[in-house]
Order: structure tokens, then sequence, then C-alpha cells
């Protein structure tokens, strides 16, 4: 597995130093290119996994409202919490993608 992620990062940047690049802003875009489906494969993880807390969140308030003794309260606040955070991380890095730069 490490053997075929060294080769796939090896030769990716060996097409990214062959081509002849006038600035070192065009070689780190080049360079970064092929990992913009990760970027979309990590944002639809974490807004699923966002929505997957968020039901869990309401399902242990149900448990909590039936059973109060066995599900303390604390548990669905924190699914909720990490529900809300999962599904605003695609919105941060779309923020940070977008931030101005200063300094060229």
């Amino acid at each position: 597995m490490y053997k075929k992620i060294i080769t796939y990062l090896a030769l990716t940047f060996y097409g990214v130093i062959t081509q002849a690049a006038p600035s070192l802003g065009d070689v780190s875009h080049a360079a970064l290119g092929p990992l913009t489906g990760v970027q979309k494969m990590l944002i639809a993880i974490s807004m699923i996994a966002g929505i997957a807390f968020l039901m869990g969140a309401v399902m242990q308030y149900m448990d909590h409202r039936k059973n109060p003794i066995q599900v303390t309260l604390s548990k669905p606040i924190i699914y909720f919490i990490l529900g809300v955070v999962f599904i605003i991380i695609p919105y941060w890095s779309q923020l940070s993608a977008s931030a101005k730069v200063f300094f060229k």
C-alpha cells in the first residue's frame, strides 16, 4: 500500500518538476491538482458523518427521554456538537480557499 502511494506521489512530482513553470505558485498549483478529488471525497465524508452524528443525537435524546438514568444528557449534546462541527468543516475549507492573498 505504501509503495503504491509513494510511487503515485513520485510520478506526480516528477511530472511537476519536468514541466517548465515560471513561478513557485504554478509548481504548487500543479502539484495540488490531483488532490482535488481527495478534497471532494473528504468533504462528502464530513457531511455524511455530520448528518449521522445529528441523527445519533436525536436518537440518544429520545433514549434519554425514555430512561434518563441509562443515557445521560451529555451524550446527545456531544453528538449534536460533533455533528455541527463535521457539517461546518467543508464550509471552513471553502472559506479559507477563497481568502484574499496579501503577499505575492
